[in-house]
């Protein structure tokens, strides 16, 4: 029994150290994988074949959009994670103590060059309207798909018409136009605080105040430098998006996916995934009923002749149905299966007596399992005294004898069980 004690002393430090390497968040060489999900263009959604997802453990993965332009639109996330912790049984505490734009909404109309002031402010704001309706015609036609060709014909037929000859010219010559701008609204406030009765009616000066207000107002504001990458990328070709890395270091996660236009600062679409993860190691625990070919043995006396007794053995079911619970230390071959070794123990129904468990398990399920397990089972069990006298009808005693001599000898057997995980926790 001594050995056995030494054996199963050294098979718990080894699950000990095992499962504390299986449950140590390890630093993963970025070598990502690719998890592709489609956008329907015509329905203007993401198409995901299934909430569920299985990720390996450790291993780093990005999520990707490819067939979908990157210009205007962002893959927006957050995930959350989740670990399943499994309390330790109580018939096991002795062995196991401690268990991820603007909006251009406002559109200028345009002035009409005849009107009563074509100056060089009714120019700009003539340009700044272009502008922003060449910005939204590309919108309209790339928002999905790029189309550079087409993209860089529109540019360029727009820059015919202006003062300018390259698209990198446009932030400068934007941004200059806006300080003109500020400078006429100066300009025509500070000739109201000097009107005389003298001067032309002043009804011209507050038309030309408030016109230059107003262009100013829908102007200043306007994001010029969004506007010149939005055009910038439109001459490229920009296909597809992706998330941030994931590294699946938990027994499972929430990915919260944001398909986003920042153009017009609107949410697309949004999906929830649950991730679950394989391909570690896990330690686990389990209760169930098992079977063992160890069961003890009961003797009786019964009188030979005047002189002897013959000590004779209880006839009992070669069924022995015991209770227990077994440790787990197991590979998570699959999302919802396992293969590993156990150790545990049980009592059983008939005796009380107390066997040991060793043994391999097979484990089906995710958060609650049903394990099927098999091996080795070792018990102490109560033996004839090697004092006892036999011949050739058996072991006896004399008359005046009473007691039968015995003594606790270690023996190993096999057991058969079913076990079920009741115990597991989700924990944030």
């Amino acid at each position: 029994m001594t050995i056995m004690k030494y054996c199963i002393t050294f098979i718990l430090t080894t699950i000990i150290s095992l499962s504390a390497i299986g449950q140590k968040t390890l630093v993963p060489k970025i070598d990502t994988t690719r998890f592709i999900l489609n956008f329907d263009i015509k329905n203007e959604r993401l198409i995901i074949p299934s909430n569920t997802i299985y990720f390996k453990k450790n291993k780093a993965y990005i999520i990707a959009i490819p067939n979908i332009n990157n210009s205007y639109l962002e893959l927006k996330s957050e995930i959350e994670h989740f670990q399943y912790l499994s309390s330790t049984p109580s018939q096991l505490k002795f062995i196991f103590p401690k268990s991820s734009s603007e909006v251009f909404s406002d559109h200028l109309t345009i002035v009409d060059k005849t009107s009563l002031y074509p100056t060089s402010i009714d120019i700009y704001a003539n340009q700044f309207a272009e502008l922003m309706e060449l910005d939204h015609k590309i919108y309209q036609k790339t928002k999905w798909k790029s189309d550079p060709t087409w993209a860089d014909e529109t540019i360029t037929a727009y820059l015919r018409k202006m003062p300018i000859t390259s698209i990198d010219d446009i932030p400068n010559y934007f941004q200059a136009a806006k300080e003109y701008l500020l400078i006429a609204e100066t300009h025509e406030k500070s000739q109201i605080t000097k009107w005389k009765s003298s001067d032309d009616p002043i009804e011209i000066l507050l038309q030309k105040y408030a016109k230059i207000r107003t262009i100013n107002a829908h102007v200043q504001s306007l994001p010029i430098t969004s506007i010149y990458h939005h055009l910038k990328a439109s001459q490229q070709l920009r296909q597809g998006l992706t998330s941030p890395v994931y590294v699946a270091t938990e027994d499972e996660s929430k990915i919260s996916l944001t398909l986003y236009d920042s153009y017009i600062n609107d949410t697309i679409s949004h999906h929830n995934l649950n991730v679950y993860t394989y391909g570690d190691i896990d330690l686990d625990f389990s209760i169930g009923l098992f079977h063992s070919n160890l069961y003890q043995n009961h003797y009786y006396l019964e009188d030979r002749d005047s002189l002897n007794q013959d000590i004779k053995e209880e006839t009992v079911p070669n069924i022995n149905i015991a209770f227990g619970a077994l440790a787990h230390l197991s590979y998570h071959i699959a999302p919802k299966l396992k293969f590993g070794i156990c150790l545990g123990t049980a009592l059983t129904a008939f005796d009380e007596g107390l066997q040991y468990l060793l043994g391999g398990s097979i484990i089906l399920g995710r958060q609650k399992q049903l394990v099927i397990s098999g091996g080795f089972s070792f018990a102490q069990l109560d033996q004839l005294s090697a004092s006892v006298k036999k011949d050739s009808q058996g072991p006896y005693l004399s008359m005046d004898e009473s007691s039968i001599p015995l003594i606790q000898k270690g023996k190993t057997g096999y057991f058969l069980g079913i076990s079920y995980n009741l115990i597991q926790i989700k924990k944030l």
